[in-house]
């Protein structure tokens, strides 16, 4: 037996105010709303994402951008400070959804081992081929910075990190060392930012590419050792596994050197294509070398960006002659990889077992294989979409920047969403996020029941009201890039998000739809959500002000004490100020309506338990489908791994165990209708 209980809403007062970057602004309290699907879709520029970061790093005194050197002095005077131990900090996750990734290493000998990398969030490790990830406490507690640009391990076990990109707004603080998998850390001497670092199997060197230059070190140097063959900054570096051959991008204008004897000596490539070598000039050049050799020669592949790609070229024979296979492309094309991002999402890695097969990382990932000899030529294939759901095999992340194989030849992928895998050189993939927790948030929110909203960077606007399958995870409600975010204290289902340029929605029913909210503007402006308006800052700023009564209600509950037809009017009081309220029921209520069991509908389903978090799945409930390498059958068997569409989201299930349980189901003898009562204990008489 149950009763029917309805909400009704009452009149808070309610304001919006924006903060806008042409003058100060007061909202009178209305808008507009117009309906608007959801922004998912959306993708703007990194360039003005990265804009905002800077101008959150400008000394006060000078007005300048902050020097690193003045950064960790203020860190250490926060260090300093006195520490309240009446106040205890509670993580909320999200921990199945990741954020900006650009270094992944696999463990040299222990593929299960895999350490990633945010460019902000610090250091994660993986002990199961990332089924679940855990931060390395060791690592921040240590004094190193958590904007992780690059890894490396050398063969003698050595795992380093490198900090600061200039791919990125902010510094590092060097380079990074553990001899013992992380337990322990120590810190290169004399280096600060890196973009990236290398290695190779021939010795326990770690090669460096820093804005003084490149850079070698080993454990047991003094200091580090230069050979770089030009003046300027080191800006992209690759190494062979042989540790023989090497290129580099060097000086302002990212000319390309080549070593083939360990950095010894070097030899200018940049020049024109026509001449068998690599333009110089690009914003961003990014390289691959082969792992093996073909008729006794490495593989070399360069790819020039700036917003868009400018070429690519290859060589075969040690990076002695290049070819250009693919000249400039942008938006729009049928080749717009880059989607105008090309100095912010860029990497390309050869595929292992095929020399002239590379795989190409920017929005999405693309292939491109050799098809022709003499000059080598070939064709495009887009291997991932972004917009599709994350249980979706042709599912990977936007804005991809970090790519490694192991040693079976999965290859991991670091993008804005975290870590990609795929089995099958990237003919399928799926998201490997569980406990890797780097996501980058712009704005958070909270409400009275202890629920928790955030709009993050590139992954839309998040909510967790700890419902979902851990206590940490996650669902995106509303998509892009997320930034400020509130939630109604009288009515948590009534939520505000936003994305770019001022660009507001309002939900009623906890993020579930959304409609758009249009503050009056000043004549003149652009519309709200224009891109690169300036009248609208990149990052859209609001407070949600609600008038504050301890006895106020934005919703009462009703009893039905009695029969309703559908229509009938309910006058209900406010408890705040006593005025009625008037309810136009929409269906039927019934006082004391009884549902009486039907045996005769109940069914039986399969349940496993997840052997990553030992939750029990009922299988029944949800859509799932099995991985390649999953036994297909259905019901499925232990070991099987799933991909699950959880209503927060796909995630991974490992079958460690199975079971059955039973749908119920109950007949409502006012109107006939059967209704589920799902796993429930059953009263017997």
């Amino acid at each position: 037996m149950k009763r029917n209980r309805i909400i009704i809403g009452s009149a808070s007062l309610v304001a919006l105010a924006a903060v806008f970057a042409v003058s100060p602004w007061s909202f009178n309290g209305s808008g507009s709303y117009s309906k608007k699907d959801l922004p998912s879709l959306e993708s703007k520029s990194a360039d003005d994402a990265k804009r905002w970061l800077e101008a959150r790093y400008i000394d006060q005194e000078t007005g300048l951008p902050v020097t690193p050197e003045k950064l960790e002095w203020i860190r250490s005077q926060v260090r300093k400070s006195p520490v309240s131990k009446n106040i205890s900090f509670m993580e909320q996750g999200p921990d199945n959804i990741g954020g900006r990734t650009r270094a992944i290493q696999i463990n040299r000998t222990d593929i299960n081992q895999v350490w990633a990398g945010g460019v902000s969030g610090g250091l994660f490790v993986t002990n199961n081929r990332g089924n679940q990830w855990y931060r390395v406490d060791s690592y921040i507690n240590s004094g190193a910075s958590p904007f992780i640009s690059s890894m490396t391990q050398t063969p003698d076990g050595t795992l380093y990190v490198a900090t600061g990109s200039n791919e990125e707004g902010w510094n590092g603080n060097g380079v990074w060392y553990s001899q013992d998998e992380g337990a322990t850390w120590s810190s290169i001497p004399g280096t600060t930012s890196c973009t990236e670092v290398e290695s190779s199997n021939a010795d326990s060197y770690v090669w460096l590419a820093t804005n003084s230059g490149l850079r070698k070190w080993k454990v047991g140097d003094a200091a580090l050792t230069t050979l770089t063959p030009t003046a300027g900054p080191c800006t992209a570096l690759k190494v062979s596994k042989d540790g023989l051959l090497i290129v580099g991008a060097f000086g302002s204008s990212n000319k390309t050197f080549v070593s083939t004897d360990g950095g010894s000596t070097w030899t200018d490539k940049s020049g024109a294509s026509s001449s068998n070598l690599v333009p110089q000039g690009a914003p961003r050049i990014e390289y691959a070398i082969s792992s093996s050799r073909v008729a006794g020669k490495y593989s070399i592949y360069a790819v020039r960006t700036n917003s868009n790609l400018q070429g690519m070229n290859v060589s075969h024979d040690d990076g002695a002659t290049w070819n250009q296979f693919v000249g400039a492309s942008g938006t729009p094309s049928n080749l717009d990889i880059y989607r105008n991002q090309g100095t912010y999402n860029s990497i390309v890695s050869v595929v292992p077992n095929n020399n002239e097969r590379i795989l190409i990382g920017g929005i999405d990932v693309w292939q491109w294989e050799q098809t022709v000899n003499n000059p080598p030529a070939g064709g495009f294939e887009k291997l991932t979409e972004w917009f599709l759901p994350p249980y979706s095999p042709k599912y990977a992340h936007a804005d991809n920047h970090e790519m490694k194989w192991d040693a079976q030849n999965r290859l991991y992928i670091g993008n804005d969403g975290g870590i990609g895998i795929t089995n099958d050189y990237g003919q399928t993939w799926y998201p490997a996020n569980r406990g890797y927790n780097v996501t980058q948030f712009y704005g958070i929110a909270f409400d009275k029941d202890g629920a928790v909203m955030g709009g993050t960077q590139d992954n839309g606007t998040l909510y967790n009201d700890h419902t979902q399958s851990t206590f940490q995870e996650f669902r995106e409600v509303n998509g892009g890039d997320g930034f400020e975010c509130e939630i109604s204290f009288y009515n948590p289902k009534v939520m505000f998000s936003s994305v770019y340029y001022n660009s507001i929605s309002r939900s009623g029913d906890k993020g579930a739809t959304w409609s758009s909210f249009v503050p009056f503007f000043p004549s003149g402006y652009d519309p709200a959500g224009t891109d690169g308006s300036s009248f609208h800052p990149f990052h859209t700023e609001f407070v949600l002000a609600e008038y504050y009564d301890l006895n106020s209600e934005d919703s009462v509950t009703f009893v039905a004490t009695k029969d309703y037809a559908a229509g009938s009017t309910i006058m209900i009081p406010s408890m705040a100020t006593g005025d009625s309220m008037s309810y136009t029921t929409p269906t039927a209520l019934y006082f004391d309506d009884t549902l009486y069991y039907n045996d005769l509908l109940t069914t039986t389903d399969v349940s496993v338990v997840n052997q990553i978090n030992g939750q029990t799945v009922l299988l029944g409930n949800y859509t799932w489908t099995p991985f390649a390498t999953a036994s297909g059958s259905n019901p499925p068997i232990i070991g099987d791994s799933l991909m699950v569409d959880f209503p927060s989201g796909a995630d991974t299930v490992v079958v460690q165990s199975l079971g059955t349980y039973d749908h119920y189901y109950g007949e409502n003898s006012a109107t006939g209708r059967f209704i589920l009562w799902g796993l429930i204990q059953l009263l017997t008489t």
